[in-house]
């Protein structure tokens, strides 16, 4: 039944979320994260509930600003709308800048922390790496978190472009797909922008 769920839930543009994650304050991280699913997201979090949330860049990976930036404007308005909505939805933000990204025009809450390629965090005693790009994660941690592109690595490598990824301890990760057509709307993400 619950593989029935996830396939209707990805169909109808939502993300499902398993029951044992909802409430469970566990930490989220996404990426790569087009403007068009952001109320899917905001839907998701509503019911997980995280204690923290990691963006691993390009917060409104639909505008390309890298590649177009005569938007300036649609990504400050989208970004930091949903930027605030992250904010509401846990105590701790952290976002780390794509190659689509302009921290400088973003208004960041009080909650939200800006960290940069090749940093770490430490989260109820998990060391985590963080970087946008892959070849800028540091060593020495316990997970990895990034996006940007496909690449991949062992268990331990969360790739937010591929999907959403819940992380409950060390060993306790679950991946959630992320809306059907999310790929388009990141302007076939695998093949630009890189």
């Amino acid at each position: 039944m619950e593989d029935k769920l996830k396939v209707l839930y990805h169909i109808f543009g939502g993300i499902y979320v398993p029951r044992d994650i909802v409430n469970s304050g566990a930490i989220v991280h996404i990426s790569d994260t087009p403007s068009f699913i952001y109320n899917s997201i905001i839907k998701m979090l509503e019911k997980i509930k995280p204690k923290t949330i990691i963006h691993t860049g390009d917060i409104a990976d639909d505008i390309k600003l890298e590649l177009r930036p005569q938007l300036i404007d649609v990504y400050k308005k989208e970004s930091n709308k949903f930027i605030l909505q992250l904010s509401n939805h846990s105590e701790k933000v952290y976002i780390i800048p794509g190659n689509h990204d302009s921290i400088e025009n973003l208004t960041i809450p009080d909650n939200v922390e800006v960290k940069y390629e090749g940093e770490t965090i430490k989260i109820d005693d998990i060391k985590l790496g963080l970087a946008h790009k892959f070849e800028n994660l540091p060593d020495n941690v316990d997970l990895f978190l990034f996006g940007h592109d496909l690449n991949s690595g062992d268990f331990r490598y969360l790739n937010g472009i591929k999907n959403i990824n819940v992380i409950k301890g060390r060993k306790e990760i679950i991946k959630l797909c992320y809306p059907i057509g999310t790929d388009n709307y990141r302007l076939r993400k695998n093949r630009l922008g890189k």
